[in-house]
């Protein structure tokens, strides 16, 4: 299963749901990231989680006023390359409300 895949590599916590907000941490973004663009998925949730879990992250980092502009950059190149990988949730990121402001870096 992905989630034991993807905990392991990652060293993250092997939880069912809400696997990426639990697991954010704003310090790893560009880990998270760099992850993503090395994984080999072998489900198809595995990038839908992947991409929930650099959203969080990213939002975390935008709200503790961490987010430089290279994690910007970066998180924008992320979203304009592999979108259509994790259509559930760049819907879901992209119309989330002022609350979450990594969303104005996803449209």
């Amino acid at each position: 299963m992905w989630q034991k895949k993807l905990s392991t590599l990652l060293n993250l916590e092997e939880v069912g749901q809400d696997w990426g907000i639990i697991n954010s941490d704003s310090k790893r973004l560009e880990e998270f990231i760099d992850f993503y663009k090395s994984n080999i998925t072998d489900d198809k949730w595995e990038n839908e989680a992947l991409a929930e879990l650099i959203f969080e992250s990213a939002n975390d980092s935008i709200l503790e006023k961490t987010f430089t502009v290279e994690l910007k950059e970066k998180l924008k190149r992320f979203v304009r390359e592999n979108k259509d990988d994790f259509p559930f949730n760049f819907e879901y990121w992209s119309k989330l409300d002022k609350d979450f402001p990594v969303t104005k870096y996803i449209n």
